[in-house]
């Protein structure tokens, strides 16, 4: 979670100041201890998690039982554990439920936060689930139109400076682009 943009308030509520991730930590979590309760313990491939600019992935490796289809985990359905050697203890510490109320949890959380919902998708032999962040765009936006209001008509450069913001040229921006997204440059 230290990796994940957060925003600390203030103790006008209590001793201690509460902490907002980009994220909401249970969606993560709820999300990081479903790969490992349905893992395919066949393969040698591990549960990946990758952080990117706008989104979270969890790859997990195997699919979904026959009975169940990516559309079916956005409606109640019941828990099919591919390991319940290991979902058991999960269950048992309170980690999981044995409902199957995950994925609707999670799109509840990024609902309540304002946040897309949860993708799911497979690929390449894997379960995969995308948290995507918030934007950011409307926020800066915002913060020119107001600059803008207040100060009046400005370079880009003053712009920039007056917002802190670290504009990058557009060989940056296309080096940046091809970092995070490979298949891009074919």
């Amino acid at each position: 979670m230290s990796k994940l943009a957060r925003s600390v308030g203030t103790r006008d509520q209590g001793p201690e100041a509460p902490v907002e991730y980009d994220i909401p930590q249970a969606v993560v979590a709820e999300g990081i201890v479903n790969a490992i309760a349905h893992k395919d313990y066949t393969s040698n491939a591990s549960v990946q998690i990758m952080l990117f600019a706008d989104r979270l992935e969890i790859w997990n490796p195997g699919g979904l039982p026959p009975s169940l289809s990516l559309e079916s985990l956005r409606k109640p359905h019941a828990s099919h554990p591919a390991n319940p050697l290991i979902a058991e203890p999960l269950f048992l510490a309170k980690y999981i439920e044995k409902a199957g109320t995950v994925t609707l949890d999670m799109i509840q959380l990024c609902r309540k936060h304002d946040l897309m919902e949860p993708e799911f998708r497979l690929e390449d032999g894997s379960f995969v689930l995308i948290l995507r962040r918030k934007s950011k765009a409307g926020e800066v936006t915002t913060e020119v139109i107001l600059v803008n209001t207040i100060i009046g008509e400005m370079t880009r450069k003053e712009l920039q400076d007056a917002l802190s913001l670290k504009i990058m040229s557009t060989s940056e921006n296309i080096t940046l682009c091809l970092h995070w997204n490979p298949e891009s440059s074919k």
